[in-house]
């Protein structure tokens, strides 16, 4: 945000859409799945351009796409509004009230969250101040007709994508700045620490950083997320799932003798300069067998073979790995047809 603010993207960009992948660090007791040092992929929608509720949709819609295209499967998406920052700031008056008569018999540590961000006990994984919010009936009565309806908005937007998801009156997010919608994803299989990544809706933040123009009368929305690497890694693991792609090779090329290295070599950097991902064995005078089992390993999806018979004809034996089937093309015309098998 400070970046955003800093070199003027409000003034150049009607909206900024931005993704982040790196370390983070947190000064806390390290534990399974919560590491003094991890790493996060983010996505932020900010600008003027970034108020509508079908951008939170996509938004969420983007982190469970992640998630299942790294092969994950079984996690819960749940989701809540805050509702307007007068909506939020009607939740944090209510919130004390009802808990008032109760705090008295929580921990310290409950009592400070009470009179400093009383939002953080509805998240607390202390078991006493968890009975309690659990006997809160929360629904929606904090939010006005114009945080309902922008609620309303961003689950048809959920439900016209087939996204599952469950309404949590609990869910708050103990960061200050959110409002309106806000979600978390979560693996049952990781134990307490079972959140995989979380996000919501930040309007206001802008101008609280000083980076508010006045020029604009539309007030800057921001949305975003963060998913943690490491959790994911162990929720994989846990589904019984390797943490590690299959690397997948577009083509391999063998020379099917002796002395045909120089050749294949050319024909790979051939297919490298036309944008085809191509790879060969570089061990001298290897057997055929042996580089057919390197492609094998590399996940090729064709082989290009250099034969003596290839050699004398001027084409190129080509291989489908998947079916097995094997025909022969004319070598000046392999990126094309390469191409169109691909």
């Amino acid at each position: 945000m400070r970046s955003y603010n800093q070199h003027d993207l409000g003034r150049e960009e009607f909206l900024s859409k931005l993704f982040y992948i790196g370390p983070m660090f947190r000064g806390e007791r390290p534990q399974k799945g919560r590491l003094r040092q991890f790493h996060q992929v983010g996505a932020e929608a900010i600008g003027r351009g970034a108020n509508h509720p079908l951008l939170d949709a996509e938004m969420i819609a983007l982190s469970v796409g992640l998630l299942r295209s790294f092969g994950l499967n079984d996690f819960k998406l749940r989701i809540n509004s805050l509702g307007t920052a007068q909506d939020k700031q009607k939740f944090a008056d209510w919130l004390r009230a009802e808990l008032k008569g109760k705090i008295a018999h929580l921990s310290d540590a409950c009592k400070d969250q009470y009179e400093r961000n009383v939002f953080r006990l509805l998240d607390s994984k202390d078991e006493a101040c968890k009975a309690v919010m659990r006997e809160l009936n929360i629904g929606t009565r904090h939010l006005s007709e114009t945080g309902l309806k922008y609620f309303e908005e961003v689950k048809q937007g959920l439900d016209q994508l087939g996204i599952a998801y469950e309404v949590s009156s609990h869910l708050v997010r103990g960061l200050d700045y959110y409002t309106h919608t806000v979600f978390e994803i979560s693996y049952a299989g990781l134990g307490a620490q079972d959140a995989l990544g979380a996000g919501g809706r930040y309007n206001g933040l802008v101008e609280q950083l000083d980076g508010g123009d006045r020029r604009f009368p539309e007030p800057v929305g921001a949305i975003g997320f963060a998913l943690g690497m490491e959790r994911i890694l162990l929720a994989l693991e846990a589904q019984g799932k390797s943490s590690v792609a299959k690397r997948v090779l577009d083509v391999f090329v063998v020379a099917g003798k002796p002395g045909f290295e120089k050749d294949a070599f050319a024909l790979a950097h051939l297919l490298r300069q036309n944008g085809i991902p191509a790879d060969m064995d570089f061990g001298r005078g290897r057997a055929v067998k042996k580089q057919f089992d390197q492609a094998n390993k590399l996940g090729a999806r064709f082989v290009l073979v250099l034969g003596e018979e290839e050699m004398q004809r001027v084409t190129v034996g080509v291989k489908n790995m998947a079916t097995g089937e094997q025909v022969s093309i004319p070598r000046d015309n392999i990126i094309q047809q390469i191409r169109s098998l691909l």
